[in-house]
């Protein structure tokens, strides 16, 4: 499909199209490199992604006790899940962090960034949410990753997740809570 767009594109006067994938981690696959013209960090999950397959290496390097302790983990973690039948929690600043002390995880990569993130009224229970958000948090991050991108990506291109994902809770446009915050 994408050589039969790529196609058309040039029978009709253009140079082609330049194809992108939601980079989901540091550690997907290269076979995405092969297919796609450049990558897109995917916030906040490419910093939630990173981060558990780095706590996972670091059980690895334990061997048996490391499975042991990675296995008791999940299964306190589902078990909570069950009895509590919450979404799960991730801190917005702390995720942020991660964002803004990156360096490109690959060659023809761009960073990401999100506003904020709550798919309850979409998933219910069974939801992500970052707790602490506010327009105010994301434009100081949003500031500082203009700034790193240009530094470390030397790019000017940055691509914010999301303009309208209102089920996400992951939106740019003004809203009755935040006005144009």
């Amino acid at each position: 499909m994408m050589d039969y767009w790529n196609n058309l594109a040039i029978e009709n006067g253009f140079d082609g199209l330049y194809w992108g994938y939601q980079h989901r981690s540091a550690y997907d696959s290269d076979i995405c490199e092969k297919v796609f013209d450049f990558g897109i960090e995917f916030e906040p999950f490419f910093s939630v992604r990173e981060f558990e397959i780095e706590k996972n290496l670091k059980y690895q390097e334990l061997g048996a006790i490391g499975s042991a302790l990675k296995r008791v983990q999940f299964l306190v973690w589902k078990a909570k899940k069950q009895v509590l039948n919450e979404p799960i929690f991730f801190d917005y600043d702390k995720i942020w962090s991660r964002i803004i002390k990156r360096k490109p995880c690959r060659t023809r990569v761009y960073p990401g960034a999100f506003t904020s993130w709550d798919n309850t009224p979409r998933r219910g229970r069974k939801g992500t949410v970052f707790k602490g958000a506010t327009p105010q948090k994301f434009e100081n991050y949003l500031t500082k990753q203009i700034l790193h991108t240009k530094k470390y990506y030397d790019s000017e291109y940055l691509f914010i997740n999301a303009w309208n994902e209102w089920a996400e809770g992951a939106h740019l446009e003004p809203d009755e809570h935040n006005g144009y915050g």
